[in-house]
């Protein structure tokens, strides 16, 4: 098994070149765990705002980010999407929702990546790269269960169990692997949810197989605020502290503009993790650092949310655009929520 494992997880690091960087952060832990498709925001208005999540009131979405989110939810509820990384790389996630009185909001949820067929290559007797006339590909799957309650007025909490599958071909053979994962998180709601506290420990879990079981998740823990000021009452702002065991520690910054009431909101986010703030710091103090890369897991983003009545249902729809790097074009994404 161990053979196994290494001989896996070494071939799955050079296919992780299918992927494009804006996967992995250039800390020197990055990348060292399994499923990291499982450290990206899937819904567009999580997107939108550069991945703060952890106190905002996002319904539906919030089984992606905040299973906390779902306990203010009064009505059955379904999310479809399409999620970018760019290079032909995408995945389209899925979620129902449903509340049961006394009981609390139950959840079910799907969401991956796939790369789609990539041409592989190899190095020809003259160095230069030739094709084999085989086809490589990544496959992740995550299939989720969520259960949210109110805990009081003000309080609510949500838990999900994900079972993550790793699917790749590549060099002739095909490799899969398994784990299971917890999120956990809670939401303190005041003021009728003008401001917001949330905390959320995201992929908790084990590999089962495939890898050597040593690997650890890519385990993350996020806490945030959100705040709607009495004086701009069209505007949420929010920021979460986002910390992944397998990367540095990022800042998220982020703002939601209501330019119609209850009808189209524009978002903008932030994220930018600790080197990128030192270095900024070091900049700004006239000492620039020639070795620095920024982190390719930050930068910016953006996007819209239209709501509208269709069919006597209320439909959101959302997208959202991430600069993620200047090497690679920007990332769109959508979502759809039907409030059934």
């Amino acid at each position: 098994m161990k053979n196994y494992a290494n001989h896996y997880g070494a071939f799955l690091v050079a296919a992780v070149s299918l992927i494009p960087g804006t996967l992995l952060a250039q800390s020197p832990n990055a990348g060292t765990s399994p499923f990291t498709f499982m450290e990206l925001r899937y819904d567009a208005r999580t997107i939108a705002l550069g991945g703060a999540s952890a106190a905002l009131p996002s319904d539906g979405y919030g089984v992606f980010s905040n299973p906390a989110a779902m306990a203010y939810i009064n009505s059955q509820q379904a999310v479809v999407g399409y999620r970018s990384v760019g290079a032909g790389v995408y995945g389209i996630p899925l979620a129902y929702l449903l509340p049961e009185n006394g009981k609390g909001v139950f959840g079910v949820s799907v969401c991956g990546l796939t790369s789609g067929n990539i041409a592989e290559t190899d190095i020809g007797n003259d160095g230069a790269p030739i094709y084999t006339g085989d086809n490589a590909y990544l496959d992740d799957y995550n299939l989720s269960l969520s259960w949210a309650r109110k805990l009081g007025e003000y309080l609510g909490a949500g838990v999900t169990a994900k079972a993550i599958y790793e699917y790749l071909k590549g060099d002739g053979d095909y490799y899969s692997t398994l784990g299971v994962a917890f999120d956990a998180g809670c939401q303190g709601r005041f003021m009728n949810s003008r401001l917001i506290y949330g905390f959320v420990a995201r992929n908790i879990g084990a590999v089962l197989s495939g890898y050597d079981k040593g690997y650890p998740l890519p385990a993350e823990f996020a806490a945030g605020v959100s705040y709607i000021p009495t004086s701009i009452p069209e505007f949420r702002a929010m920021i979460d502290l986002d910390k992944k065991l397998d990367d540095e520690l990022t800042f998220e910054p982020a703002g939601e503009w209501e330019i119609i009431k209850n009808q189209l909101m524009a978002r903008i986010g932030y994220s930018i993790g600790w080197s990128d703030v030192q270095a900024l710091k070091n900049y700004l103090a006239g000492n620039g650092e020639s070795d620095y890369t920024r982190n390719n897991m930050t930068g910016l983003c953006c996007g819209v949310g239209f709501k509208t009545p269709i069919a006597q249902r209320t439909v959101s729809f959302d997208a959202a655009v991430e600069f993620l790097t200047i090497a690679a074009p920007p990332n769109l994404s959508l979502s759809m929520l039907v409030d059934m």
